[in-house]
C-alpha cells in the first residue's frame, strides 16, 4: 500500500492496483510528458517494462514497448485536485509520475496469471498552470486514450 503525497491512496494486490481517492478529490490521467531521466538513460526502448492507468476501468495495465519512441517522451500519470486549488500565484500543485520501470515506478516479477506488483519510486510535484490543467482535464472527459500496440 503506498500513500502519494497528493494524498492518493494506491493499494496493490494480487489482482493489480485499487485507486481510493481521499478528499480532495483527485483526477487520475495518463498521457505523455517529458522525463529528464528516461532522455538521459535513451527511454522509451524496445523491451522496456512500463504501465499505464485506464481511466474508464481504473486499473493499471503492464506493458513491454515493442518499438523505441521519441527519447525522454514516456507515459505519466498525472493527478490533479478537481475542484481546482489554486496557489497565490494562480498555479495549480499536481503530481506528476513517469510510469516506466526503473525510473518513477519499480516492477516486480510478473506472475504465470498476469499479476505483478509495482511501486512508485518518484513522485514530482508540478505547477500547472489554469490553461495546462483544463486541457488534461479535457482529455479526461473526452475519454480519448492511444492505441496500445
Amino acid at each position: 500500500m503506498f500513500l502519494l503525497s497528493s494524498g492518493i491512496l494506491i493499494k496493490t494486490s494480487t489482482m493489480g492496483a485499487v485507486i481510493s481517492l481521499k478528499e480532495p478529490k483527485y483526477i487520475l490521467v495518463c498521457r505523455s510528458a517529458f522525463c529528464i531521466t528516461c532522455y538521459n538513460a535513451g527511454r522509451p526502448s524496445k523491451g522496456n517494462r512500463f504501465i499505464v492507468y485506464g481511466t474508464d476501468n481504473q486499473k493499471f495495465k503492464q506493458k513491454t514497448a515493442h518499438i523505441g519512441g521519441i527519447k525522454g517522451f514516456t507515459p505519466h500519470l498525472f493527478s490533479i485536485p478537481f475542484p481546482y486549488k489554486e496557489n497565490e500565484d494562480g498555479t495549480i500543485l499536481a503530481v506528476k509520475n513517469c510510469l516506466i520501470n526503473d525510473c518513477g515506478i519499480e516492477m516486480g516479477k510478473t506472475q504465470e496469471n498476469g499479476d505483478f506488483k509495482f511501486a512508485f519510486t518518484y513522485v514530482e510535484q508540478v505547477h500547472l498552470t489554469r490553461v495546462s490543467a483544463d486541457a488534461l482535464i479535457s482529455l479526461w472527459k473526452s475519454r480519448t486514450g492511444y492505441e496500445l500496440l
